[in-house]
C-alpha cells in the first residue's frame, strides 16, 4: 500500500473549478441606485432653491418699479402728505379707496388728485405683490433713515420716505422689516 500523496492544484485548475464572476452583484447594483437617487434629490433641491431665488428677484424688481412710480407721483402731489406730518399706511390686502370723480375731468382739489393718482398705483401694486405693505413717512432731510417700520414724522418735512415690505416665502402675515426704503426729495414750493 502506498502512501497517499497530497494532490497539488495549480492555479489553472483552481481557475477552472471556480471561474471568475462576470456582471454585477446585487450589492453593487444597490449602491449604484443609491448614488443615483442621492444625486437626483440634490439636483431637485437645487432646482427648488433656484426657483425661490428667481421669485425673490422678480419681487424685488417689481418693488423697485413700484417705488419709482410712486416717487414720481409723490414729487407731483407729495406736498399734501408732507403738510400732514403723519405717516401714510397702506397694505395690499386692504381695499383701495374709491378714486373720486377724477376719471372724466381733472380733479379740482389737490387731495382728490393725490387720491386718484394713488388709487391707480394701489391697484397695480396689489396685482404685482399681493402681500405688499407701504408706509410713506414725511421727515426732515437731516433725519437719519430708519431701517425698520418706525417713522420720525416731522412737520417741516422736505423728504418723503417710501418704505415697502412684502413676504418673501410664506404668504402669511406682514413683513417684519421693509424690503425697500427710498427717500424722495420734495420740490420746494413757492420759491422763484
Amino acid at each position: 500500500m502506498g502512501m497517499h500523496l497530497p494532490i497539488r492544484h495549480s492555479r489553472r485548475t483552481k481557475r477552472l473549478r471556480h471561474p471568475p464572476r462576470r456582471g454585477l452583484g446585487l450589492l453593487e447594483v444597490l449602491v449604484g441606485m443609491l448614488l443615483l437617487a442621492g444625486s437626483l434629490v440634490g439636483t431637485l433641491a437645487m432646482q427648488a432653491r433656484l426657483q425661490q431665488f428667481s421669485q425673490h428677484t422678480r419681487q424685488q424688481q417689481d418693488a423697485i418699479a413700484l417705488a419709482s412710480q410712486l416717487a414720481v407721483l409723490l414729487r407731483a402731489h407729495g406736498h399734501l402728505l408732507a403738510q400732514a406730518a403723519v405717516p401714510w399706511h397702506w397694505q395690499a390686502t386692504t381695499q383701495a379707496p374709491a378714486p373720486g370723480s377724477c376719471s372724466d375731468a381733472p380733479c379740482p382739489d389737490p387731495q382728490q388728485q393725490l387720491a386718484h393718482a394713488l388709487s391707480g398705483w394701489q391697484e397695480q401694486a396689489a396685482s404685482l405683490l399681493p402681500q405688499l405693505r407701504l408706509q410713506i413717512c414725511p421727515m426732515a432731510a437731516h433725519a437719519p433713515l430708519p431701517t425698520d417700520w418706525s417713522c420720525p414724522a416731522d412737520s417741516a418735512a422736505t423728504v418723503l420716505l417710501i418704505q415697502l415690505g412684502w413676504q418673501h416665502d410664506a404668504p402669511t402675515g406682514p413683513s417684519r422689516l421693509p424690503g425697500l426704503i427710498l427717500p424722495v426729495a420734495l420740490p420746494r414750493l413757492g420759491l422763484p
